[in-house]
């Protein structure tokens, strides 16, 4: 009897099984990994995306910092990922360009084989700054100290192979003056160390910065982008004051974990472009001199692709190969 009546109840345990997995996994909250430390500029635009999102779809949304090796420690982990749309990461022009040709076979994933682009979030150009008592006041003071202080003069960057690295470099090449690089872990030691006149000058994100700008302990000499920040539109291109090579577009997206469903693709993608598209997003973007923008996975691919080989070539000319 009793055999009989647990027979007749396995179709409904095993009904109720599968229901309650689904129900757990659709209750699974997504983690968002940001390869940067807590506070910093893209850690901070990172929180805005997921904060609109859980407000507007009711999703969980978790950001896990992982700092550290240029973007590599947070790919490497997404890349392991159960491919199941709750893990996401916020790529980049580094962890997604400059790092292929920087660590070359050393690098433990492949920047379009191993993840499923969703979409770009958002970009930014670097801006070179210098101490507020620093006694240069352009681009081309900055140069000739270069090439008068015995020794030359230092900048600071946010680690080996960042953008702005890449970007001392490429004004070192150009000027032909000394410029010595300083690589730190992240921008926050970087800006310190410059506020405290240890390193001569940083090429940084406006937003990392904003509050010693506004505070007059900062000053910006020019902006390493296409046109000048509406935020700081006095302020010249490198290109207006003659360094026309000197430009460096940072940008970020959204990408999976390779085998990502196509549907979990394009939701994500549906969720995090409605919210870039906010007025109040774009705003407060603006405000600290980032571009607010979306792309189909396609175009995030391919912008991948592109600055592979173009960045890959910026990297061998002025040999900033990570050994």
């Amino acid at each position: 009897m009793r055999r009989r009546q647990l027979l007749r109840a396995l179709p409904f345990c095993s009904a109720w099984s599968a229901s309650f997995a689904l129900t757990a996994s659709a209750a699974k909250p997504t983690t968002l990994i940001v390869p940067f430390a807590p506070g910093a500029s893209v850690d901070l635009l990172s929180r805005l995306l997921v904060r609109e999102v859980t407000r507007i779809s009711g999703e969980t949304i978790l950001v896990d910092n992982r700092p550290g090796a240029n973007g590599i420690i947070g790919a490497e982990y997404v890349k392991h990922a159960v491919p199941d749309g709750k893990t996401l990461y916020v790529a980049n022009v580094g962890s997604h360009a400059i790092n292929t040709s920087l660590y070359g076979k050393r690098l433990p994933y492949d920047a379009l084989k191993d993840f499923a682009p969703v979409s770009l979030l958002w970009r930014f150009p670097s801006v070179l700054s210098v101490p507020a008592d620093s006694p240069v006041q352009t681009v081309a003071e900055l140069v000739e100290l270069a090439r008068q202080r015995a020794g030359g003069i230092t900048y600071a960057s946010a680690g080996s192979g960042s953008g702005g690295h890449l970007l001392g470099e490429m004004l070192r090449e150009q000027s032909a003056a000394r410029f010595i690089h300083v690589p730190y872990k992240g921008a926050a030691p970087a800006v310190i160390d410059l506020l405290a006149g240890r390193v001569d000058c940083f090429f940084v994100s406006y937003s990392s910065i904003q509050k010693q700008v506004e505070q007059r302990h900062l000053r910006v000499l020019a902006v390493a982008g296409e046109s000048r920040l509406m935020v700081l539109p006095q302020v010249p291109t490198l290109r207006e004051v003659g360094f026309d090579q000197v430009v460096l577009q940072n940008w970020f997206g959204l990408v999976a974990p390779a085998r990502t469903s196509m549907s979990e693709v394009q939701e994500i993608h549906r969720r995090f472009t409605a919210v870039l598209a906010l007025a109040g997003v774009k705003r407060q973007m603006t405000e600290q001199g980032v571009e607010a923008l979306s792309s189909t996975p396609s175009e995030l691919s391919a912008l991948m692709q592109s600055d592979i080989q173009r960045l890959g070539d910026v990297v061998r000319a002025v040999g900033a190969k990570v050994e």
